[in-house]
């Protein structure tokens, strides 16, 4: 034998386990990527600010809102060596003077003042005559009692908005009690720096009808204790056409009153043969009304037809209206009084006695909702006149000619009351970030990973077990796994035909030794021999 063969069972071993760790420990940092972030950190209130002067301004803050006369300013001065400080309020027209301040102390002073807003600040001297000062602070002052505005009457559906004014600037209960005075629900929230708050109520269509009454109350403050009623009516949906009789060509106008606020209505046509035509549904307004359109083009036939209009909240929410299509007298032969017979008019109800048809789509450009050439859609008009024809518009009451949608929920943002919110339907409510589901992004993501591991990490291994592993030639070495009896494109073979004898001479040899062909192969390539010309021999002898 001219050369050793090493115990390649042990080495390939070794070498398969070092490559899938490599692989293992190269994944990782992609695993640790994948990984959720760690739960936010609370911020702490931070601590009182420090003028670059050292007086600490504790009391009142920035905009506070006060309800007393009486108000108590705090402070402290981390400067040494302070003679005397003076509080100045309103440009020095009432000042409170404090001698001989000792560092690190808090003082409190009082000073009755008048309702509105007020200006304050400290000013300081130290021993040798020095002065400094704080920041300028605000604050507000309100000695009205509170106001509670709630609208006298309301209905089923209804955003009922109730307001406050004059409340302290602290947290408020609002209670809505029915008429026995039950409770039926209760809200708290804090009322803002100017003592006002505004909450809006949804009052569902379970509620009876009847008095309820909005009281408000505040912890410590008798005077905020103030109710008012309303009455709570039936929600009543109605719908109605413009005309009661319509012709050929012509387009139906379509209102509707008290559905759903802020929602959608959706509109349904029943034709003569009592098929059924489906309308894009419309937005309601604040008040539930609508406006919507559709046109009825030459190929309607005549008869009844029926308008059927249902809230997408609420089923118990539905009106219809009919309409007739009749014919109009054959006698009348040009219905637009535009000079252009009805049998020749490209626009047969609507004047255009120049007939322009721009886009050659047999439809006259004066009532041609693509005059430019876009494809024309059955049931196409532009009712909001914004050049945008009903079927596509996404606000086809409001004028929004350039369709903008903030929030990507297919209401454009001249008609979407929640224009800047994800649509949560029903109704468009944004969703509390706090309350929506964790993403379910990182397992699905570290199951990728994890096979994408174990797949190149087998295919590694695999390849180095068979010795075709070679990191100058990848991809012949990854092509030997689609076809074992080569290790692939790698480096042509060089060889002359004496020497390809001598190899296979020698592979014949070893076999007969009871050497198996992996360990011949291998053992050759550690000897110098090129990977492409031992491969190439080996097909040679498996040819024979």
């Amino acid at each position: 034998m001219i050369f050793e063969v090493l115990p390649m069972k042990n080495v390939r071993a070794t070498i398969v386990l070092s490559l899938s760790l490599f692989v293992l420990l190269a994944a990782l940092p992609a695993l640790l990527a994948g990984m959720p972030p760690d739960p936010p950190t609370v911020t702490l209130p931070s601590p009182p600010a420090t003028s670059d002067d050292g007086i600490v301004v504790l009391a009142p803050e920035d905009e506070a809102y006060l309800k007393a006369s009486s108000v108590k300013f705090t402070f402290s001065v981390e400067r040494p060596n302070v003679d005397e400080c003076t509080i100045d309020i309103d440009d020095g027209d009432k000042e409170i003077t404090l001698t001989t301040v000792t560092t690190g102390t808090e003082y409190d002073k009082s000073q009755t003042l008048g309702s509105g807003k007020h200006e304050w600040f400290i000013e300081c001297i130290d021993d040798d005559g020095d002065e400094f000062e704080s920041d300028i602070r605000e604050f507000i002052i309100d000695t009205k009692d509170p106001v509670l505005i709630v609208p006298s009457t309301a209905k089923q559906g209804d955003i009922l908005v109730v307001k406050g004014e004059h409340y302290w600037a602290e947290e408020l209960e609002l209670e809505l009690l029915d008429d026995d005075d039950d409770l039926v629900d209760i809200w708290s929230f804090d009322v803002n720096n100017e003592g006002e708050f505004e909450k809006e109520i949804l009052l569902r269509f379970d509620l009876d009808l009847g008095t309820y009454t909005i009281e408000t109350s505040q912890s410590g403050h008798s005077k905020s204790s103030e109710s008012e009623s309303f009455t709570l009516g039936e929600r009543n949906p109605a719908v109605s056409t413009d005309k009661d009789i319509y012709f050929k060509g012509q387009t139906v106008k379509i209102s509707g009153a008290e559905f759903s606020p802020n929602g959608r209505a959706r509109i349904t046509v029943t034709k003569p043969d009592l098929s059924s035509i489906q309308i894009k549904d419309a937005i309601t307004k604040a008040d539930g009304s609508f406006i919507a359109a559709f046109a009825l083009d030459g190929t309607r036939a005549l008869g009844t037809y029926t308008v059927t209009v249902e809230d997408t909240r609420h089923i118990t929410l539905t009106a219809t209206v009919d309409f007739e299509l009749d014919e109009e007298s054959v006698a009348n032969d040009d219905y637009d009084k535009d000079g252009v017979a009805n049998a020749a008019d490209n626009c047969p109800y609507k004047m255009n006695a120049d007939q322009l048809d721009t886009d050659g789509d047999g439809t006259g450009d004066a009532c041609d909702t693509t005059p430019n050439g876009d494809v024309k859609e059955e049931d196409s008009v532009d009712f909001d006149g914004d050049g945008v024809s009903d079927i596509v518009d996404n606000c086809p009451a409001a004028p929004n000619p350039t369709q903008s949608d903030s929030d990507g929920d297919a209401i454009g943002d001249a008609c979407d009351p929640t224009d800047d919110s994800e649509d949560t339907t029903p109704g468009n409510i944004p969703e509390d970030p706090e309350l929506q589901e964790p993403s379910a992004g990182f397992p699905f993501l570290l199951v990728i990973l994890l096979v994408a591991v174990l797949i190149i990490g087998g295919t590694v291994g695999y390849l180095a077990y068979e010795g075709k592993l070679d990191f100058n030639d990848l991809q012949g070495s990854f092509n030997a796994l689609f076809h074992p009896e080569a290790k692939g494109p790698g480096t042509a073979s060089t060889v002359n035909g004496q020497q390809a004898e001598e190899l296979k001479a020698f592979i014949f040899g070893e076999r007969s030794k009871g050497f198996d062909d992996l360990t011949i192969r291998n053992a050759l390539v550690e000897k110098g021999w090129n990977q492409g010309d031992v491969d190439s021999v080996f097909q040679l002898v498996y040819a024979e």
